[in-house]
């Protein structure tokens, strides 16, 4: 806590201790700013919520949860209230499998897959599990998307992929990336060096 004399070692053993106690009021009276390390941002948010600060407590929510990675269990009351609230979008859902694809997470991919509600969102969810498994649709998948900031996003990831396994056949979807996701010149100009510079594989 900043606001005590404690080490970080003492003032983080004291945070777990009053969370293991459910003492929500005294983490919120003292933990006046957001601390470092993901297990006590939770507790910082959902010292929030329990003292009605909805508004801090789902945006400090929503940031935890976008994340390529899992999250560790002690957000899970934190998240269970901001999906409650509506907060868990389809659009976040398919933002965060496009974090996940980034951060080389294949599970959690495959989990968020089932999560969308709209038929148009379980169709994205699927194309983009399906590109992370089968970079060789990266071409096809730019091509029939429209053109969004994540749509731009999945398969510049699906291609970067692509270049790793299968440099020659990068290669020869470069202009379909490029064209179907209209590219700006200077990101075309990172996909052209990042396939000049991986190796080519036999």
């Amino acid at each position: 806590f900043y606001t005590l004399p404690f080490s970080k070692r003492i003032r983080a053993a004291y945070l777990d201790g009053l969370a293991r106690e459910n003492d929500w009021k005294t983490i919120y009276r003292y933990q006046l700013t957001e601390p470092r390390g993901e297990t006590y941002r939770c507790y910082y948010y959902y010292s929030q919520l329990k003292h009605g600060d909805k508004a801090a407590a789902f945006a400090g929510a929503e940031k935890l949860w976008l994340s390529g990675k899992s999250v560790v269990s002690a957000c899970d009351d934190l998240f269970d209230a901001w999906e409650k609230a509506g907060n868990r979008t389809d659009d976040k859902i398919l933002d965060r499998m496009v974090l996940a694809y980034e951060a080389r997470q294949g599970r959690m991919v495959t989990y968020l897959k089932k999560l969308p509600d709209d038929k148009k969102a379980k169709a994205e969810a699927e194309q983009i599990a399906k590109l992370y498994q089968n970079p060789d649709g990266t071409g096809k998948f730019a091509k029939r998307s429209y053109v969004t900031p994540r749509t731009r996003k999945s398969p510049w990831h699906g291609y970067r992929k692509l270049v790793r396994t299968d440099n020659e056949e990068a290669v020869k979807q470069l202009d379909l990336v490029v064209s179907g996701q209209k590219l700006t010149s200077d990101q075309r100009q990172h996909t052209d060096e990042s396939t000049a510079l991986t190796p080519h594989t036999n």
